[in-house]
């Protein structure tokens, strides 16, 4: 099972339910560019994360994903057509799969670079089901400015640019255009309208591909609905007794002092110069493909 969304609409609520579902084994966004250093370095859980823990240690004890990942997948080529030849990526997604059913009768991959893959997904993993969640467009915005804001400390984080930089909106829209040339900068006056014209075609491939969407509103109000719309389509239930108290009406964990979020970031900071330099190790001794 895939499960895809835009960044900030809920995929890692959607990623902590299944991961307390007993049977399943969940993989968290193998195709981001960093989780080779994650695997080194384990990232800090964002607070919003409510109920979310390490969020890589399903990977543990695979070391062909050394091998098999390929960092420039979280950021190029996000758009594949349903006949693209990508045997590395195949190759790569099974692994995954092959060893998840190693653990669990059901495996469960969620990211959030598959949304215009879908079609790609769709042809080479025809048994498989895909779970979306989305999140009302303003929402979502707010979402991408708000955790911007509060990474770097300052209101203006380049939000009314076309090149704000919230979750690479512009390496996205850049890498996209050739297919959708709405997305180029030239054509948007705003980095709200190009973020919004990027969240409309995320929906229409959502709407086309997906078996099932569900709104994160939806799993916030009327959690019951939502896990009987989604086990319709997995072809398994889900207990919302026993999910419920995943969902948080509020929507974020603890923040974090002043204190607290400067010494956490520099913490970070020297975890991911560690985690480089030891990745720049294995690949000088040939651990790592080139």
């Amino acid at each position: 099972m895939f499960i895809s969304g835009d960044f900030s609409s809920g995929t890692t609520l959607l990623f902590t339910m299944f991961r307390h579902v007993e049977g399943c084994c969940c993989f968290y966004e193998p195709l981001h560019e960093r989780l080779l250093n994650w695997l080194i370095w384990p990232p800090r859980v964002w607070e919003g994360h409510v109920h979310a823990e390490n969020y890589v240690k399903e990977y543990r004890g695979l070391d062909a994903v050394r091998q098999l990942s390929r960092p420039e997948w979280g950021y190029s080529r996000l758009h594949l057509d349903a006949d693209a030849d990508e045997p590395e990526l195949e190759r790569y997604l099974r692994y995954l799969i092959g060893s998840g059913y190693g653990k669990a009768p059901c495996v469960v991959l969620k990211e959030n670079r598959f949304t215009f893959r879908l079609g790609w997904l769709r042809a080479h993993f025809p048994e498989a089901r895909i779970v979306n969640v989305w999140r009302d467009c303003e929402e979502q915005w707010r979402s991408w400015v708000r955790r911007s804001q509060e990474y770097r400390g300052v209101e203006d984080v380049g939000q009314d640019s076309v090149e704000f930089r919230a979750f690479r909106l512009p390496d996205w829209c850049d890498d996209l255009k050739s297919t959708y040339p709405e997305l180029g900068a030239e054509r948007s006056s705003s980095g709200y309208e190009r973020f919004s014209k990027l969240w409309q075609l995320s929906r229409e491939q959502h709407e086309r591909f997906a078996d099932v969407c569900v709104s994160l509103d939806e799993l916030r109000n009327d959690f019951d609905r939502a896990c009987e719309r989604i086990s319709a389509a997995v072809g398994f239930e889900l207990e919302p007794t026993r999910l419920r108290h995943l969902v948080s009406r509020g929507g974020a964990g603890r923040s974090a002092t002043g204190i607290e979020a400067r010494a956490a970031r520099l913490l970070d900071r020297a975890g991911a110069r560690y985690a480089a330099a030891r990745l720049e190790l294995m690949r000088r001794r040939g651990k790592l493909a080139a």
